[in-house]
């Protein structure tokens, strides 16, 4: 099973409250499976733990493809319908 978590905020050095859930949220669960941080941006970030992706472009609809597990924040799908209409499990982090 791998997860991905997607962010509405950029990833950087900086982060704002929800990109630091997203960031603390992903390592922890990263302990027992594979985690991609889906960003707006192309971060300068790294991680062992975690995989650091950029979804823009058409890039979303890889992304979503390619994990069985989505925790998304709501304001994403508003601008990215694929994502519920291509994830296999959806969880809202509301």
């Amino acid at each position: 099973m791998s997860v991905l978590f997607l962010t509405h905020e950029p990833m950087t050095k900086t982060m704002a409250g929800p990109a630091i859930r997203v960031w603390e949220l992903a390592h922890v669960l990263a302990r027992t499976v594979p985690v991609t941080i889906g960003t707006p941006n192309q971060s300068g970030l790294s991680s062992s733990e975690v995989t650091i992706a950029c979804y823009a472009g058409n890039a979303m609809e890889t992304l979503v493809d390619s994990h069985d597990v989505v925790v998304a924040f709501g304001y994403l799908l508003r601008h990215y319908p694929v994502i519920p209409r291509r994830a296999r499990y959806l969880a809202m982090d509301i």
